[in-house]
């Protein structure tokens, strides 16, 4: 399988299995942010893990219908080579590899953004100053270019804060600090650098947009559901996240897990403010109900396939074919053969017939362009005139026989003197 075979069959499996894990949380009618999370992780490490599984795991046929194509034989004319030296030797454009290199150059300018945001969280944690403060084991640092909380760090991940976090309303600090701790507890910021990652290896696929922006989405909603549940107040919780909303997020190039990220505002307020919205903590029958949904239509997405289709027997003869197989049974063409580009002409093999003796035409036995063997019967002219002059000759013939006539000749000789 070539490289933009294996990129385009990775894509549309990672689809399947995307919209498969979308149609089973719409069938089951899953409200709670912790659970979407969780599944929509499971279908991130299922879509990564497809080019594995697809070598790992046995190909399960699935029923296709199958349209026999129609097998057509064409005779050409011989044609005559003369290339030509001092003449540059065309040689067609080569898409698949100009579609490779186009690939490539996209995935690592989005591999290239991704690394620069890597190189600047480091950055920024490094020019942040130490609070002397930890929340359960989580250091929380400041800095002065941040308008709204962060967590950034993938293997130690800290939480930063805006410079004005002492000066916070109660209640405030401690809502914020138990929004960025719920994201450290669920390695968001790992999850969300694997779904980057992702993204830039299947960029030209939709769906792989789709779930990066559903990851985000969805780890910002689970952590407001944890931030309302120790605050006890969705109303004054939602003040405090319009504000670190309307501040925006500054210098966003860089890669971490800001509060104030999020798609419309509105929507995640009226969200926040909605009673019926009660958050849910992911247990293990959850763990065991997602896995037991999920490795099923992982393995489907990864080892389901059309069924291999073999060769029939057929026997080719001079542009004919004896068929011994079933009428369902298609033919399927041969390898085309290799051709060689240079300069030629075409000339068509023609030979002129003319006949000894004239004649009246009464048949022809060939049509024009038919393939002739030597000694066929081509053409059939009136014989009864040589019939008769035959007639004719056979009977003089016989009466010179029965006369005895004889011919004889006289010599003359001449004598030359000397």
């Amino acid at each position: 399988m070539s490289a933009i075979g294996f990129l385009a069959e990775w894509a549309v499996r990672s689809a399947v299995l995307i919209l498969g894990g979308a149609l089973i949380l719409w069938a089951l009618r899953v409200k709670a942010a912790s659970l979407r999370l969780a599944a929509w992780t499971a279908v991130l490490a299922g879509s990564l893990a497809i080019p594995a599984l697809m070598e790992a795991l046995p190909k399960m046929a699935v029923p296709a219908v199958r349209v026999a194509a129609p097998v057509v034989y064409e005779e050409r004319a011989p044609v005559t080579v003369m290339p030509v030296e001092d003449h540059p030797v065309y040689r067609p454009f080569d898409w698949a590899r100009g579609a490779l290199i186009g690939y490539a150059l996209v995935a690592g300018a989005f591999l290239v953004r991704l690394s620069t945001g890597l190189a600047m969280s480091l950055r920024l944690r490094r020019t942040s100053r130490a609070t002397g403060q930890m929340t359960e084991g989580i250091e929380i640092r400041e800095s002065d270019s941040l308008g709204s909380p962060v967590t950034v760090g993938i293997v130690r991940p800290v939480i930063l804060l805006p410079n004005d976090w002492r000066q916070w309303e109660g209640g405030k600090l401690e809502a914020v600090l138990t929004h960025e701790r719920s994201h450290i507890r669920r390695y968001d910021p790992a999850v969300q650098l694997l779904s980057a990652v992702h993204r830039a290896a299947l960029w030209f696929s939709p769906m792989s947009w789709f779930l990066h922006r559903l990851l985000v989405r969805v780890a910002e909603e689970a952590s407001d559901d944890a931030a309302v549940e120790s605050a006890g107040d969705r109303a004054f919780y939602a003040r405090v996240l319009l504000e670190f909303m309307q501040r925006g997020v500054r210098r966003a190039n860089w890669l971490g897990v800001p509060m104030a990220r999020y798609g419309r505002p509105e929507e995640r307020i009226h969200r926040i403010l909605d009673g019926k919205t009660l958050p849910r903590r992911v247990t293990r029958w959850s763990v065991a109900a997602i896995l037991g949904l999920g490795l099923p239509l992982a393995y489907l997405a990864a080892a389901a396939g059309p069924p291999e289709i073999s060769q029939p027997e057929a026997v080719r003869a001079k542009g004919t074919v004896h068929d011994e197989a079933p009428a369902e049974a298609a033919a399927v063409p041969e390898p085309e053969p290799g051709y060689l580009m240079a300069l030629g002409s075409v000339a068509a093999t023609t030979v002129t017939v003319r006949p000894r003796v004239d004649g009246e035409l009464m048949s022809v036995n060939f049509k024009e362009g038919d393939l002739v063997q030597a000694g066929q019967l081509l053409a059939t002219i009136d014989p009864h005139p040589y019939q008769l002059r035959l007639a004719q000759a056979e009977g003089q013939l016989a009466r010179d026989g029965r006369s005895g006539q004889h011919c004889s000749c006289l010599g003359y000789h001449r004598h030359r003197h000397y």
